[in-house]
């Protein structure tokens, strides 16, 4: 994109315009057209992205399929193994780009765009992480936040020691793009296998280094599709300084994280689009008699910061020299010590 300060004005009036209120669902629109038309000009699959899961890059087509890894065996002629061979090289080149083959181009690049309205907060597409100590209820509020205001939403089990819960990266990674293909808010439940599976050395907030990039990707896919993906996160340790420090982490590689204020109380910050102020607010959650959880919107501000009444602090309570002390002793850690 090649910018001056005129046009940078007015890329700066669309990323407003695809973050406020009257976009809501815009982009789903818009990607379920595009699907629509790219499907209905192809006859035979043809690669549409490569996703990210954990330690494998899933190529999906754009009727939903997963491209295979094309086979050499049983080549029977010198022709046939150079189409093989051919074939082959193709996929390791679609296997190794994650993002997209075929571009949407259904949101304005760098923008944030608004998946739904739940009150007076807005949920941005792409990616929500909701980060809280083990039993402060993530989970649940992850359904809530993606059933809330009585939509279909859909759920992929990967990875939970529990009955149904996919075993195989390729088909937990095969249900989620197939989810967010089909417009629907995901629930991911849960990563923590996910992240055990990444490569690199563990920070003090029990992360692997290489899980931030693949946060990142996920939510810049999911903003393109106008859908939302909700991630309950777990830190290595329930002490302050650890939770800080993977909200901190978090924030840069996600459009929304979510963080527990203690009991009930939850607060956020969203994205709006890149160089734009961030929203931040706060909400609580409760459980009704079905055993639900249900939000209500406590005090919330806008970007702008005079459109509600108070704002919820939200960043890091530790100091720039502890931070940095905390990375440089991450680097020598065991993954979640």
């Amino acid at each position: 994109m090649i910018l001056n300060k005129d046009k940078l004005a007015e890329h700066i009036v669309s990323l407003n315009d695809a973050a406020s209120p009257s976009s809501q669902g815009v982009v789903r629109d818009a990607f379920a057209r595009f699907l629509s038309n790219l499907r209905a000009s192809e006859s035979v699959p043809t690669p549409l992205l490569t996703f990210p899961f954990g330690s494998t890059n899933v190529v999906i087509n754009h009727d939903g399929s997963v491209l295979s890894e094309p086979s050499r065996s049983g080549v029977k002629s010198d022709v046939t193994d150079d189409v093989k061979t051919a074939d082959v090289k193709a996929y390791k080149r679609l296997s190794t780009k994650p993002g997209w083959h075929v571009k949407p181009n259904t949101a304005p690049a760098g923008s944030a765009p608004t998946n739904k309205m739940l009150g007076k907060i807005r949920i941005p597409a792409g990616l929500c992480l909701i980060v809280g100590a083990a039993d402060a209820g993530k989970t649940p509020l992850a359904h809530a936040l993606a059933g809330e205001g009585g939509g279909e939403y859909a759920v992929v089990r990967f990875g939970e020691p529990l009955s149904g819960y996919d075993l195989d990266e390729t088909e937990a990674a095969l249900s989620l793009v197939g989810a967010m293909l089909d417009g629907y808010d995901v629930v991911l439940d849960s990563v923590k296998d996910v992240l055990s599976l990444m490569g690199g050395a563990a920070m003090k907030s029990g992360l692997a280094r290489e899980v931030l990039p693949m946060f990142s990707r996920w939510s810049t896919l999911a903003a393109d599709m106008g859908v939302t993906l909700y991630v309950p996160v777990n830190p290595s340790s329930p002490d302050d300084e650890v939770v800080d420090l993977l909200v901190e982490a978090t924030k840069s590689n996600a459009t929304m994280t979510v963080f527990g204020e203690g009991g009930d109380k939850w607060a956020f910050v969203a994205r709006r689009g890149e160089g734009l102020m961030r929203e931040k607010g706060d909400f609580s959650a409760a459980y009704d008699k079905r055993g639900i959880v249900t939000l209500a919107v406590g005090s919330t501000a806008s970007a702008k910061g005079k459109e509600y009444a108070s704002e919820t602090k939200i960043g890091s309570n530790i100091s720039d020299a502890q931070f940095a002390a905390s990375i440089r002793r991450s680097i020598h850690a065991v993954a979640y010590q």
